[in-house]
């Protein structure tokens, strides 16, 4: 069955004193879906390219727009950030009468995930984390790449346009001839509406500020079944930030991928989809 085919179903879920969107498709064992925290990101323009294989591999999946994004809440109550993303994640399996579900989750949402396992131990299944925000920690590459990253993306916000925005996906994957402009276009779009720009400039202060944003510190008290995913050639968090989580996690296992970057979901999208449907229907 092709995405055309698919039944969508959105709906905007009363969680944690917010209104979090959620995209609904398939049936079988849930997977909820985070995506990062780029310009103009939702969970639907990171995981559209993964929807077939993962439905016909029998999973229901909940594509959340993690708060501040895409369609969800852009004025959030105080306090730690991936605090109320993951409130905002048990709130929405608590509607929807889910009592256990598999977290997959990219940069910041693979942040979202860990603080959910943390907080939320009994609601959480298997863990698929792509470069996780948070969790993981530069050990031997220069803090150059992350000062470049966060210089790319306020370049972006002091003159948003579709060269600014390709700038940030250069740094996001390693071939960025291969990221058609559709894509561009549609992520500067959402980027560029004014709730949005408002919400993501409180964000980056919010995050810099944020001591609970350290999840790397509570990395071994998740003791779910977890899968670690990585580009070798990540410029946002490099293969190395790996290392901590990979060694104090109790129950995981890391992958990593040649000439790929940050969003190993599209550029590896088959050797992906593959992936996580093993990990995840493995006894």
């Amino acid at each position: 069955m092709s995405t055309a085919e698919l039944e969508f179903k959105d709906e905007l879920v009363e969680a944690a004193g917010m209104k979090i969107h959620v995209t609904d498709v398939g049936s079988g064992d849930p997977i909820v879906m985070l995506h990062g925290g780029g310009p103009g990101a939702s969970s639907m323009s990171n995981f559209k390219g993964n929807v077939d294989n993962l439905v016909a591999a029998g999973f229901r999946l909940l594509l959340v727009d993690q708060p501040g994004f895409g369609g969800s809440s852009k004025d959030l109550p105080d306090g730690s950030y991936f605090e109320l993303a993951a409130k905002a994640v048990k709130g929405v399996l608590d509607a929807k009468g889910i009592t256990k579900s598999h977290l997959l989750g990219n940069s910041l949402g693979g942040g979202t995930a860990v603080k959910v396992a943390i907080d939320y131990p009994e609601v959480a299944d298997r863990l698929v984390l792509m470069g996780p925000g948070g969790a993981a920690v530069n050990i031997l590459t220069s803090g150059d790449i992350v000062e470049s990253v966060a210089k790319t993306v306020a370049e972006f916000y002091a003159s948003p346009g579709l060269e600014s925005i390709r700038r940030f996906v250069d740094l996001m994957v390693y071939d960025s001839s291969n990221i058609p402009d559709s894509v561009l276009e549609e992520r500067l779009a959402a980027a560029t509406e004014p709730e949005a720009m408002a919400f993501m400039k409180q964000l980056f202060v919010k995050l810099a500020t944020d001591p609970g944003k350290d999840l790397w510190k509570d990395v071994d008290k998740i003791h779910h079944r977890s899968l670690l995913v990585w580009g070798r050639d990540d410029r946002v968090l490099p293969l190395d930030s790996a290392l901590l989580a990979f060694h104090r996690m109790p129950d995981v296992r890391l992958v990593a991928f040649s000439k790929c970057g940050h969003w190993v979901q599209a550029e590896k999208q088959e050797e992906f989809d593959r992936l996580v449907i093993d990990f995840l229907t493995a006894p």
